[in-house]
């Protein structure tokens, strides 16, 4: 198992999502809590899950996040999600939906989230990916990050969990499709 965790507080939230090795999120915890009070939640959520490898967005107040988890004895992958990182995880992330090699949970905010996450392609030619302005993509970053903590285990084309009837928008279909076209994709 592993944790995926991304940071926030006031006017964000982090999200932590615990996967198995068969690549199901298995529960989605969201929190603005003091940093202190994040960092005791998320090792206590490791430690539940036999201390599971944390894989943590180290941008901004991450780095300091990490080190202190690091510190206290966890296993801790940081991922800058602020630089080319987040293109990688997020691609990854598309990938496995498109494969059908992920599960997630019947949750509401996660899958508000995926549906409304989108990329723009900047002048530069890069890709942005965000939460639509005033939207918030907490979880999008913590399963991106899970299941890039999950890269190495064997693939399996995922069943929906239990009470879960999600497998995406177009009734099992692929929440991102190869070849997009516009500057929106349903995750």
């Amino acid at each position: 198992t592993v944790i995926g965790a991304d940071l926030g507080r006031k006017h964000d939230f982090s999200a932590f999502i615990p996967m198995n090795s068969a690549r199901q999120a298995m529960a989605v915890y969201r929190s603005q809590e003091d940093w202190p009070l994040q960092r005791k939640q998320l090792a206590t959520l490791s430690m539940m899950h036999g201390f599971a490898r944390l894989i943590v967005d180290s941008a901004g107040v991450g780095d300091p996040f990490v080190q202190e988890l690091r510190a206290a004895g966890l296993q801790v992958q940081g991922v800058n999600t602020a630089s080319t990182e987040k293109r990688v995880i997020i691609d990854h992330l598309a990938l496995a939906f498109e494969n059908n090699t992920i599960g997630i949970p019947d949750d509401q905010t996660l899958i508000e989230e995926l549906e409304a996450y989108t990329y723009e392609v900047l002048p530069s030619g890069q890709t942005r990916y965000s939460a639509p302005e005033g939207g918030f993509d907490d979880t999008v970053i913590a399963l991106a990050l899970a299941t890039w903590g999950q890269r190495g285990s064997v693939g399996m084309y995922a069943a929906a969990q239990a009470g879960s009837t999600y497998m995406g928008t177009s009734g099992g279909g692929s929440y991102m499709h190869a070849g997009r076209t516009n500057s929106t994709w349903p995750l």
